[in-house]
């Protein structure tokens, strides 16, 4: 109330530590998010920041649900786990994609993560060229096996699409 009172300072030091001790005591992600708001430039403030930092990201992946991962990914785009949240992140998108199986979808992934190269993203692109070409196979003509085959000159379908366009040749 009277912050140019002589005893300001210790003041703010006393409720700087108690302030930390309290969300020590609770150690939850709310705890620890309020003394950050009380002391932006706290003592405690770096403690306080990796463990909100880290129980949220342990929260996020617990729940498995990509909702709570990009929350996670909002409050602490640089953190220390944003990267493995970003994975997971990944991961748990394109399990749920996986139960679509759209070609769109693929392909709208595949556009958002193209510079993040994963496991995930090396998967989704097979996946999404194995419905091309088994959409390609259906076409009443040859012209979608053609595109396919110009397109994907690096994929594992490569010699069953070649195979197919002889067979409809002949």
């Amino acid at each position: 109330r009277s912050p140019n009172h002589p005893k300001a300072v210790e003041v703010r030091a006393l409720l700087d530590d108690a302030d930390y001790t309290r969300a020590e005591q609770l150690h939850t992600v709310p705890a620890y998010l309020d003394y950050l708001e009380k002391h932006p430039a706290g003592k405690y403030f770096r403690k306080a920041r990796h463990w909100a930092e880290r129980l949220s990201y342990y929260d996020a992946i617990s729940r498995k649900d990509s909702v709570y991962l990009n929350n996670f990914l909002k409050r602490f785009p640089s953190g220390t786990f944003a990267s493995d949240a970003e994975t997971k992140f990944q991961q748990t998108i394109y399990r749920d994609m996986r139960k679509k199986e759209s070609i769109g979808g693929y392909r709208r992934f595949l556009a958002r993560y193209k510079s993040a190269p994963s496991e995930v993203i090396a998967e989704a692109t097979q996946r999404l060229e194995r419905l091309l070409l088994d959409e390609a196979k259906v076409a009443p003509n040859e012209l979608p096996i053609v595109r396919f085959i110009h397109d994907n000159p690096g994929s594992p379908y490569l010699p069953e699409a070649r195979r197919t366009l002889r067979e409809r040749r002949f």
